[in-house]
């Protein structure tokens, strides 16, 4: 790297070399200021202005240099004074995962100093038993460059036996944003996660993955305008009964969410076959899924009707790039699908979500929907969000609704749809789907109900 010392010695030289022209160039300068505009004078002039350009410019350079070396500088130091003071591994890899740099974590959680190793692939450090499962993971990371969050694997330590360790990784990019390599950290796992928990959590996502036996539940989302059926949601169903959310908590310890959401997604594009051509299907997706460069494709070849379907990103899933999604959006959404962002209010995300994505249906919380008739804190941001919404060309759906009330204030406040157990509780029975289009929910719940007062 070139030194500090260096820069200014050139921009002395260049100096110095300014000093030298403005002598050598003094009589001709001399004659055109006192009205000789012959060729030689014109000529020496503009070669002395151009030495001087050349002197600027290089001023300005070193000057930028020198400010992006100090901030590279304080970066490093920073790391630095992390990692020798966390007990957490930091670490460094270029994009085929060989690492190039290591925090002394390393030695704490595996027993190698972090010199031993600068050079070593990542898979070889891997317990033997995860090598194979890892590849996917690692695939995915360099196809989407987005890195991955909170997976567990089992790690080899220098005295032979297998470790925990929970780790999160992002892409490094250069000053254009091209991915030149991967940042991240790995910490133990708490004690009560023994080895034998984590390789059972693996084994039982993957023999779900295997069989494919999710089932979808749909539950169906009314116009408030029309109180007929505007759409459904479709909802995961594991063959044990626990919940969706459980299942991809250990799909994505294991590394496997991506694989889980695109099985579940499929299986939910059965479901248009049971609604009529009037109303779409909302079928939930992760930015991972999304960012896979085979989903957009695979998608637009499917023989779905494209201009009913929603996607549904949820306030609780992160983003780490919102222009790279949108991009993989493009495609899509000129075919005709829609985005909806969910969970909108539940966070300070939602809100980035909206404003980043800007999607066609924003979905309220339960958190706002809940008691919205009696609170006027509420009422004012479910308003706002119906603002926000108009300006950028959005509909509202209202989720989570369980009372009448509610649903009134709802309708008293423009929001174009809802959903609930009010409405309807999720339901995987196909016969209970074929009722839902000759249903009137707004009129059977808020005919005989009284609109709250303003306040």
């Amino acid at each position: 790297m070139v030194s500090k010392r260096r820069v200014q010695l050139l921009v002395i030289a260049l100096t110095v070399e300014l000093g030298f022209a403005v002598v050598g160039r003094w009589n001709a300068l001399d004659r055109l200021l006192h009205g000789d505009h012959g060729p030689g004078s014109v000529f020496a002039v503009v070669r002395l202005s151009w030495v001087l350009l050349v002197l600027v410019i290089a001023g300005d350079m070193a000057r930028a240099w020198l400010r992006a070396r100090s901030a590279l500088y304080r970066k490093d130091q920073t790391i630095a004074a992390v990692g020798s003071t966390t007990h957490d591994w930091l670490w460094e890899s270029d994009l085929a995962f060989t690492f190039t740099y290591h925090s002394p974590g390393v030695e704490r959680l595996l027993g190698y100093r972090p010199e031993d190793l600068v050079g070593v692939s990542m898979g070889d450090l891997l317990a033997d038993q995860e090598r194979e499962r890892a590849q996917s993971i690692l695939a995915d990371g360099l196809a989407q460059l987005t890195g991955w969050q909170d997976v567990d694997r089992l790690w080899r330590h220098r005295d032979g036996h297998s470790v925990v360790l929970r780790g999160s990784a992002a892409a490094i990019r250069d000053e254009s944003g091209k991915a030149i390599g991967f940042r991240g950290t790995r910490s133990r796992v708490s004690d009560l996660v023994a080895e034998d928990d984590v390789l059972a959590i693996r084994d039982r996502v993957e023999q779900l993955l295997t069989s494919g036996t999710v089932e979808i539940a749909l539950q169906p989302i009314a116009s408030l305008f029309t109180g007929r059926l505007a759409g459904a949601e479709a909802l995961a169903r594991f063959p044990d009964g626990r919940g969706p959310d459980l299942w991809f908590e250990e799909a994505r310890e294991a590394g496997m969410s991506r694989a889980l959401d695109a099985m579940t997604f499929t299986a939910a594009l059965a479901s248009f076959a049971a609604l009529p051509d009037t109303c779409y299907l909302s079928v939930n997706a992760s930015p991972a899924l999304i960012l896979d460069p085979a989903f957009p494709r695979w998608l637009l070849d499917c023989a779905v009707p494209l201009e009913r379907l929603v996607i549904e990103i949820t306030e609780h899933v992160a983003i780490p790039d919102y222009p790279t999604l949108n991009t993989a959006l493009a495609p899509m959404r000129e075919r005709g699908v829609r985005l909806a962002v969910d969970d909108t209010g539940a966070g300070y995300a939602s809100l980035r979500h909206v404003l980043q994505l800007r999607p066609d249906i924003i979905k309220i919380d339960r958190s706002l929907t809940a008691e919205l008739s009696g609170d006027r804190a509420r009422r004012s941001l479910v308003t706002a969000l119906v603002l926000l919404a108009l300006d950028i060309g959005a509909t509202v759906t209202g989720e989570g609704v369980e009372t009448p009330a509610e649903l009134a204030t709802l309708i008293d406040l423009g929001v174009d749809a809802a959903q609930g157990y009010l409405l309807a509780r999720p339901t995987t029975d196909p016969a209970d789907w074929c009722t839902w289009p000759d249903r009137n929910w707004a009129e059977s719940v808020c005919s005989d109900l009284p609109r709250p007062a303003p306040q």
